[in-house]
């Protein structure tokens, strides 16, 4: 990221019908001399917006995908976090839109410091 800036990189979404729910990703890269918190995440294409995190809990094919929404994620000074299928991610509810290939969803990433994020994300397959 450039010095003193949080940058989002990649940020894309997956197609999804309009009622549905979907999901958004990107990569957080920090630059500035802070910790930067983001506290939450708002998109006008959805009823709400969460950051979630999935985990795989067993083995084998007994293994279950459990999704828990997060609070909050962190990024130190000069570290990025991936936001990412499987992994942490942005999870829209209601979308009061269909999202198809080539269309873009914007994100309004809350940051803790008060400040919030713009995003914009491509929608396409993964």
């Amino acid at each position: 990221a450039p010095s003193g800036t949080l940058a989002v990189d990649g940020a894309w979404a997956r197609p999804a019908a309009a009622g549905a729910d979907g999901a958004a990703y990107f990569t957080l890269r920090n630059g500035t001399r802070d910790t930067a918190v983001v506290v939450g995440v708002a998109s006008p294409a959805a009823r709400s917006a969460s950051l979630h995190e999935s985990m795989t809990m067993g083995q084998g094919a007994g293994a279950m995908v459990h999704m828990a929404p997060v609070a909050r994620v962190a990024v130190a000074p000069g570290d990025s976090l991936v936001l990412a299928p499987a992994g942490r991610h942005v999870m829209l509810q209601g979308l009061s839109r269909a999202l198809g290939a080539g269309d873009s969803l914007p994100l309004v990433l809350r940051l803790a410091s008060g400040d919030s994020v713009r995003v914009t994300a491509a929608v396409r397959a993964p």
